[in-house]
């Protein structure tokens, strides 16, 4: 009994521990249509289709952080890096620059995004497996800039 109870308080302890800080995340709504195409034969048949529309909405406040979405990225080929707007609309932002590095600060690619809109898709799949950090600068439409350093992904494959 003094075990377990000693392994569930380092299981809690280990969870503060390595526990970050918590952001604000992006938001996907999905939209369903169903229409119906009724097709007359013999007997009248009807063909439900349906129309999946992801929406994302990023509502980050000027105090959250950069974050990467899903992390670690597994079995995927892109990766979502979302960014705060310092005013908390990402209208007001002109550019966000991603540069990608390997575990080890080898220069891996860089994105550019000139239609920010609080989240930047990046392809994956040509990375090998393992740990990543990048670092996203935000330049905004009144000139001035952020730049949030060196946080990390993984992708798993």
């Amino acid at each position: 009994m003094k075990k377990i109870f000693f392994i569930i308080i380092l299981l809690i302890l280990s969870s503060f521990l390595f526990a970050d800080t918590p952001t604000d995340t992006p938001t996907a709504t999905e939209t369903l249509t169903a229409t119906e195409t009724p097709t007359f034969t013999n007997s009248p048949t009807i063909t439900p289709t349906a129309t999946i529309t992801p929406t994302f909405t990023n509502s980050p406040t000027p105090q959250a952080s950069v974050f990467a979405y899903p992390n670690p990225a597994a079995f995927r080929d892109n990766i979502f890096i979302a960014y705060p707007s310092k005013t908390g609309n990402a209208e007001d932002i002109k550019r966000v620059i991603i540069t990608i590095y390997s575990i080890n600060g080898d220069y891996v690619a860089q994105i550019v995004d000139d239609t920010p809109n609080g989240y930047t898709e990046f392809k994956i799949d040509k990375l090998a497996r393992g740990s990543y950090l990048y670092k996203v600068l935000v330049r905004y439409k009144d000139g001035t800039e952020e730049i949030y350093k060196y946080k990390k992904f993984a992708v798993i494959k």
